[in-house]
């Protein structure tokens, strides 16, 4: 792809950059302000057309093209939502603790 566009962090002029090396730096959100040649004035990236690209998310086609295999159907629920699952453990030992607290004090109430 062309290096064509010139971006604007903080007060500095930058470029060029790619679409896809726009999309690739962190630094690039659909406020920051590009220009390349032909434009009058610089333009925030959320206007441009050609750069509509650079925030969206390419589809993954296969699960085995990211060396991942599919989550259990059970994380995941009919909307597609990732259901996290914790460890019981910290929770019933906080339980445990609370309740033996309670118990020490109210043994050193009944002395």
């Amino acid at each position: 792809m062309k290096q064509e566009w010139y971006i604007s962090i903080n007060g500095f002029k930058e470029g060029p950059f790619s679409p896809s090396e726009l999309k690739a730096d962190v630094r690039v959100n659909p406020d920051t302000l590009v220009w390349k040649k032909g434009f009058k004035e610089w333009v925030q990236i959320r206007f441009i057309k050609e750069l509509e690209s650079v925030f969206k998310d390419e589809p993954l086609s296969s699960n085995h093209e990211i060396g991942r295999e599919p989550l259990p159907s059970k994380l995941v629920d009919e909307e597609g939502t990732l259901t996290i699952q914790q460890d019981p453990f910290p929770f019933l030992l906080w339980i445990l603790i609370l309740l033996l607290s309670l118990i020490y004090v109210l043994y050193l109430l009944k002395k």
